[in-house]
């Protein structure tokens, strides 16, 4: 299917500035949400507190047309996966052409060529240089390929993970996963070895010290709590340390200057599997091609945006770490749709956009006007407590206190309310859902760009005025 050049309100083509024809969510998205409501629980599709969704129609770049005909500027770039821009035309055009030679392949059984193509362009490029890579099919089974690496490559079942980490809704992603509220009706199905550590969220620093002048001291606190635990004869053994080199559902925090790479030399001290969870940092996003590179990562869990908008995740490890992998008879770990040929053609695709149009150094550019731009709006409103990022990776932190700092979700859903009334689509997410994320595509244009902290503004000021 070629892609038309032309633009419209029902095919944007990906730079166009939003169009609001009628208030969201429009009369189409609530009947929508309506007739989905009575075939799926409602959170599954959006529908959060009892407000409908927008219904997305089309998409394109940066631009996203929902059903009532409204266009609009995607700062959550499809949740990250939209890293080469919505329905990118290379990413198309690959898909296409994988279509018309093989819709399915035999996962464990039986490699296709592209496959291994991908797999070559992965150990080559990927955040460990030739690494052994397994494919999966969503991040989540991506950090269980990782954890289970672990476990069987140390015979030790403990995990150390960090309280606002967020690594999935699988059960064994859950370990890992910080939200009470998604783990709570599963505790007792999963291990209980997972050690929780606070991370290096400064703007609420746990201990309420303040950087440079701690240090890290919440590093050193949670090497203290690691050291104490494996003293402890009853609880099982620790044997992986996983982290997100940037927090990113929970809240968008960026550790400081030196964290990472402390952590990676603390872990290995202890003879810890150290595993970067990349699957929204990686490809770019934070103006490098991964972010994880000061910890020396011995596994790395890639996905989302280096799939172009198809599902397809992987697990790269050390080369002597994967090996535990290797043995007689079947795959002990395979999934029927695993390196599917039209999500391979589709991440091979879009490894290539982001290498030819270099966009980790587009995302380091947007990074310089999301911090100029955005400390200009905090600067003038107190309701934004803090904005923070890194790249094309940044959270406007939503606060009701600015004497306390205290969180405000109520404030922060009426300012994602308030930003799609005038055409941008960001969410409040994070674990007191007061934090705007924003990971727009890296392809997203300085126009698109500009237009929104006017908006953002704008949106806040009329908050304001209530």
């Amino acid at each position: 299917m070629a892609i038309s050049r032309r633009s419209s309100a029902s095919d944007p083509g990906g730079n166009a500035l939003p169009k609001i024809v009628a208030k969201p969510p429009g009369s189409a998205s609530r009947r929508l949400a309506n007739e989905l409501a009575e075939l799926e629980p409602a959170p599954q599709f959006g529908a959060i507190h009892g407000v409908a969704p927008i219904a997305w129609s089309r998409a394109r770049g940066a631009n996203v047309v929902d059903v009532d005909g409204n266009r609009y500027v995607d700062l959550t770039g499809g949740f990250g996966a939209a890293l080469v821009g919505h329905r990118n035309r290379r990413v198309v055009n690959a898909v296409n052409r994988a279509s018309n030679q093989l819709l399915h392949g035999l996962a464990d059984a039986a490699p296709h060529p592209e496959r291994v193509k991908l797999a070559s362009e992965l150990s080559r490029l990927g955040p460990i240089k030739r690494g052994r890579v397994m494919f999966a099919g969503s991040g989540a089974e991506a950090v269980d390929i990782a954890l289970k690496t672990a476990h069987v490559a140390t015979g030790r079942q403990g995990v150390v993970a960090f309280h606002g980490g967020y690594h999935g809704s699988g059960l064994g992603a859950l370990r890992a996963t910080s939200r009470r509220r998604f783990r709570h009706p599963f505790e007792a199905a999963l291990a209980p070895a997972t050690l929780r550590v606070p991370f290096a969220g400064c703007f609420r620093c746990p201990y309420r010290l303040t950087y440079p002048a701690c240090g890290t001291a919440c590093l050193d606190a949670a090497v203290a709590e690691i050291d104490a635990w494996n003293s402890d004869d009853s609880r099982p053994p620790l044997g992986a340390w996983i982290v997100e080199p940037v927090l990113g559902r929970e809240g968008v925090v960026v550790p400081p200057r030196g964290y990472l790479k402390a952590l990676g030399e603390a872990a290995r001290e202890r003879r810890l599997v150290v595993i970067a969870d990349e699957i929204l940092t990686g490809g770019g996003r934070t103006g490098r091609w991964w972010a994880g590179g000061p910890l020396k990562p011995d596994v790395v869990t890639i996905g989302k945006g280096i799939a172009g908008g198809l599902p397809l995740a992987a697990t790269i490890g050390r080369r002597s770490l994967m090996r535990v992998w290797e043995g007689e008879g079947e795959a002990r770990h395979a999934a029927t749709f695993m390196a599917h040929p039209l999500a391979v053609a589709a991440s091979r695709a879009a490894l290539a956009e982001i290498a030819r149009r270099d966009l980790p150094a587009r995302a380091r550019t947007i990074g310089k006007l999301m911090k100029r731009q955005l400390g200009r709006v905090a600067r003038r409103h107190p309701i934004i407590g803090d904005v923070r990022g890194v790249g094309a990776m940044w959270g406007i932190d939503v606060i009701g206190d600015a004497v306390t700092g205290a969180p405000d979700n109520r404030i922060a859903k009426a300012l994602s309310a308030g930003l799609a009334e005038r055409g941008y689509l960001a969410l409040a997410g994070g674990p007191y859902g007061n934090v705007l994320s924003l990971t727009p595509p890296l392809t997203i244009s300085e126009r698109q760009l500009e237009g929104f902290f006017p908006a953002l503004d704008d949106a806040v000021a009329e908050i304001a005025r209530r």
